[in-house]
């Protein structure tokens, strides 16, 4: 059997190995290290999606982002940083759960969902603190409506910011159709709440003729 050592198990996570040298690396404890890469895990999601790689084989790459996700011994799960890498964990093993349902119906939110976690992962990497998340110049912020909430349906709070003209615009909505080309900001309530009141702090014009 080949050594596993740091570089084979960073090939197991470009999708550069067949199944069966994926499966044998689930529930490895060693090396330790920072297996992770944001570029590697959305990609590894978008090959998947694309049929690039069958369910077989992404259960077992999904399990072996797990695994690695466990290795690095450097996370401290009680930081805010290490909250964040507990999300994206959190995510990756919440897609396993997802896999008998329809891919049009879960895989353009959760992508976008795990998207947003690596850039708040990357940014706190970083230490910078105004990197956007944006489009351009446009921004979306989205927050669950709790109260509209139901078994079948899952209500945002959108709020769309167009930089270029100071424009806005406030929206609910029913079961989005999320773009994968798109960045999407998921606040808590109080969060969205602090970015809304910015647009009357700074004199935005609310356009209702904004699209999601």
């Amino acid at each position: 059997m080949k050594e596993i050592d740091y570089e084979y198990i960073v090939k197991g996570l470009k999708q550069e190995l067949s199944y069966e040298e994926i499966a044998l690396l689930n529930d490895i404890d060693e090396p330790k290290g920072n297996y992770y890469d944001s570029t590697l895990l959305l990609n590894g999601l978008l090959n998947f999606y694309n049929k690039k790689i069958n369910e077989k084989y992404f259960v077992a790459w999904c399990n072996l982002v797990l695994t690695t996700l466990n290795l690095n011994n450097a996370i401290n799960y009680r930081t805010k940083i290490g909250k964040i890498y507990y999300e994206i964990f959190d995510y990756f093993d919440g897609v396993l759960f997802q896999l008998d349902d329809p891919l049009d119906k879960w895989f353009n939110e959760m992508f976008s969902e795990i998207k947003y976690y690596c850039y708040l992962y990357d940014r706190a990497i970083k230490g910078d603190k105004n990197l956007k998340f944006n489009n351009g110049n446009l921004e979306y912020y989205l927050c669950f409506d709790h109260f509209n909430q139901t078994d079948d349906t899952s209500v945002y709070k959108v709020l769309i910011i167009d930089n270029s003209n100071k424009h806005f615009t406030q929206k609910y909505i029913d079961n989005p159709n999320f773009n994968l080309e798109t960045n999407y900001n998921f606040l808590e309530e109080k969060d969205y709440e602090i970015e809304f009141t910015k647009m009357f702090d700074d004199e935005h014009i609310e356009d209702n003729t904004l699209l999601f």
